[in-house]
Order: structure tokens, then C-alpha cells, then sequence
């Protein structure tokens, strides 16, 4: 039958502190006698009765609960595990409220192309009695040209309280897009455009507000050919020939915006 005893890491041994966010303890327990070897042997000794398990709260502190363990065979037959008590976390960010705002907002894109999918061209016939450049009397010119367009694209806002600043995770996921399913948005379709915190408290907790842009087609470019000749598009005789002189490219990284858990 093992044998399990403790003790208390204190007195200049940094196992006791009181932090910002409340005390931390650390307990040393030693379990002995154990048979078996390597997984088995650990197994054994962390599932002795006596042995706190993650989310125990503390006997003399019922402000911390056990957070971390951390195990060590120290002979064949004894096993010493760490046990670290700290409060919980003040913010679970599955239990905190969250405000959300919804809407739109209009973005400008460079186009060649009409609502229809119709290229934007045109062309005129000179007259054949043109004075003004003979060369091009009585010649009919084809033009295609760009054009700006506004376009809607949802947003999303979505602000809760937390126990931790948001400055090392907003330059994780600002300007990047979704490399997963997110909001019912297909990879690459929703992008991150501002984490912010405010903090009323010294930094005790924050404020965070997760902003994000839909674009349905995705944020990647496409890069028109333009002739150096006319500085416009070629004009196409149909769209087959348009989706020659057109290229797309994905130039935003991505990420997996459900590891933030909102």
C-alpha cells in the first residue's frame, strides 16, 4: 500500500505568495511503496485518495484551487508531485456576457466589370472626315477602362470583460484572416481589424472589444492586366479572354479566430 505525505514549501522557498489576483501555494506531496514502472508507476501515485486533483480547492484557502501539477519520480518505488494552488481565473470567457454589434460598413474596390459580370468597355467610330488626327478618321476604337465601386461588407463587434491585456493578442490577430470556419464565414472571408482594451481598474481587468470585416468573395487581390499602350485594360471579346488578363492573390495570413474563444 503506498504511503503519501506533504509538506508545505514555504519560508524564503518561493512557494508561497500573495499576488494582484490573491495567493499562491505550493504543496509537495511524496507518494511511496508504489509498484509498476514509468506511466504506471506515475498514474498510481497521482490517483492516491489523498492526492488534490485539478480544481481542488485548497483545505486552509478556499480562494485557490489546484492549477497545475507537476510529477517526478524520484526512485522505483516514490514519487514526488508538485501540487500549485492559485485563485481561478476571475473572467472564464464562456461565462462572461458579451455585448455584440452588428452592421455594415462600405468598402471602395477598383472594377472592370459591372453588376452583371458585363465588361466595362465602349468604343467610338471617328468620323471619316476627322481633321484633327487624319489617322483616326473613319477607324473605331475600342476602350475598356476601371472604375471605382462601393461595396458593403458586414461587421462585427464583440466587447466582454476580461482579467488580462489584450496588447499581445491583438498583434497576433489584427490584419489577418480566418483559416477556419468562423461566424458561419468560410475560410479567408472574415478578417480581424481591431482588438482594443481599456482598463478602469490599474489593469486588474480590461475591456476588450473584437472587431471584425466580411467580405462574402474573400480578401484576396486581383491584379488587372494594363496595356502600357492605352493605360487600360485590353478590351475583351468575351469574358473567357477577361480571365486571362486577370490574376488573384491571397496576400493575408491566417489564423484559427476560434482560439479566441468569444
Amino acid at each position: 500500500m503506498a504511503k503519501v505525505t506533504y509538506e508545505d514549501l514555504i519560508d524564503g522557498n518561493s512557494g508561497t505568495n500573495i499576488l494582484r489576483k490573491g495567493w499562491t501555494f505550493v504543496r509537495m506531496y511524496k507518494v511511496s511503496g508504489l509498484t509498476g514502472d514509468g506511466f504506471a508507476k506515475v498514474k498510481s501515485a497521482y490517483n492516491e485518495p489523498d492526492i488534490p486533483k485539478l480544481g481542488d480547492t485548497h483545505p486552509d484557502e478556499p480562494s485557490v484551487i489546484v492549477k497545475e501539477t507537476n510529477i517526478v519520480s524520484v526512485a522505483s518505488d516514490t514519487v514526488e508531485i508538485a501540487v500549485k494552488y492559485a485563485a481561478p481565473d476571475l473572467l472564464q470567457p464562456s461565462t462572461t456576457s458579451v455585448i455584440i454589434e452588428v452592421g455594415s460598413t462600405l468598402s471602395q474596390v477598383d472594377t472592370n466589370i459591372d453588376v452583371n459580370g458585363n465588361i466595362l468597355q465602349t468604343q467610338y467610330t471617328y468620323p471619316l472626315l476627322y481633321a484633327e488626327t487624319p489617322e483616326f478618321a473613319g477607324k473605331t476604337i475600342n476602350h475598356a477602362g476601371m472604375v471605382p465601386r462601393l461595396i458593403p461588407e458586414p461587421t462585427l463587434r464583440l466587447t466582454r470583460l476580461e482579467d488580462e491585456s489584450p496588447l499581445i493578442k491583438s498583434s497576433i490577430y489584427v490584419g489577418k484572416i480566418n483559416s477556419q470556419i468562423f461566424e458561419d464565414g468560410a475560410p479567408g472571408t472574415w478578417m480581424c481589424t481591431g482588438i482594443e482594451g481599456n482598463s478602469q481598474d490599474s489593469g486588474f481587468t480590461y475591456t476588450v472589444t473584437y472587431s471584425f470585416q466580411f467580405r462574402p468573395d474573400g480578401w484576396g487581390q486581383q491584379i488587372v492586366f494594363i496595356s502600357s499602350d492605352t493605360g487600360e485594360p485590353p478590351v475583351f471579346a468575351n469574358p473567357t479572354e477577361f480571365n486571362l488578363g486577370v490574376r488573384s492573390y491571397q496576400i493575408y495570413e491566417a489564423i484559427d479566430f476560434n482560439q479566441l474563444d468569444l
